[in-house]
């Protein structure tokens, strides 16, 4: 029996389910189901909205109003405030808002001790100093560690998410990947101040990936694994798979400049549990899935 037969008799909850890895995880389980509808599904985000995944509505409660009393037997945490250069917001508010979201989770993960339990973490909670230039970066390092801290437990299984692939990364965010995408789309030059490491998967292999091994028995810890590949390269495949006009221009490193932690060898891929897409086809296929969406 696949962990597909199985979920098809789970209650399963989603927090932070109307965010972009959100709806790759959502995304991926329709492609499986044929509809999100045949499962006994709960989906929770920061506040009570309808998201769509490829024209089929998906309800979203608030976390806050999430007080069952029964239990579910399989939880998939998303939540998380990220950081975001773009709005200015103070550290400490930043801070209260993921202690927030993670007393609501861990009271969930309380009422339900025996559900399998998916804990999406990242590969910033591997070092936090390496973010010391930036107070914000540097608390959403130690604020994932505390997260995999807190709600790790006998059936948990925490996937340190690097970079990654998908075609429901929105455009607008300001992931340097979707930068790229913007810039090529109209022609316009792409200038990477810093040519850093970078290690990338495929958003919907991972989850995958991570759900069917929690099912066989995986627990603890593990990294998402991926393609390293310098973020001139980057773009450059980028440029070529939208056939863009666009120059990618590299200005020269600073003497300080640190290059990204690349992430360990994840031990699905070790497991042969399937071969991870090259950059190549994940850019391909996220571009695909962009502009047909």
């Amino acid at each position: 029996m696949t962990f597909q037969d199985t979920l098809q008799n789970n209650r399963i909850l989603i927090t932070g389910a109307s965010g972009w890895i959100g709806h790759e995880f959502l995304c991926q389980l329709q492609g499986k189901f044929g509809r999100l509808e045949h499962l006994d599904l709960t989906c929770a985000s920061s506040k009570q909205k309808t998201i769509y995944i490829h024209g089929e509505p998906i309800e979203c409660k608030s976390l806050t109003s999430i007080t069952d009393s029964f239990s579910y037997d399989l939880i998939v945490h998303l939540a998380f405030v990220l950081p975001n250069p773009s709005k200015a917001i103070k550290v400490e508010e930043y801070i209260r808002m993921n202690q927030e979201i993670l007393t609501l989770t861990k009271d969930l993960f309380d009422q339900s001790q025996n559900a399998l339990k998916l804990i999406m973490s990242s590969g910033a909670a591997l070092d936090g100093s390496n973010f010391s230039h930036s107070d914000i970066l540097k608390n959403y390092s130690l604020l994932k560690q505390n997260m995999e801290s807190v709600l790790r437990d006998s059936n948990s299984l925490v996937v340190r998410l690097w970079s990654a692939t998908g075609h429901h990364m929105p455009l607008e965010s300001h992931y340097a990947l979707a930068d790229f995408i913007r810039r090529a789309k109209i022609n316009e030059d792409i200038f990477i101040q810093n040519d850093v490491l970078r290690s990338y998967v495929s958003a919907p292999e991972i989850l995958e990936a991570a759900l069917d091994h929690l099912y066989n028995g995986g627990r603890g810890m593990i990294n998402s694994g991926g393609s390293a590949i310098t973020l001139s390269k980057l773009a450059d495949i980028t440029v070529k798979a939208m056939n863009s006009n666009s120059r990618v221009i590299v200005k020269k490193l600073r003497p300080d400049s640190k290059l990204d932690y690349i992430s360990p060898e994840s031990k699905l891929y070790l497991n042969n549990f399937k071969k991870l897409s090259s950059i190549e086809i994940q850019i391909s296929e996220m571009i695909q899935g962009i502009y047909k969406s």
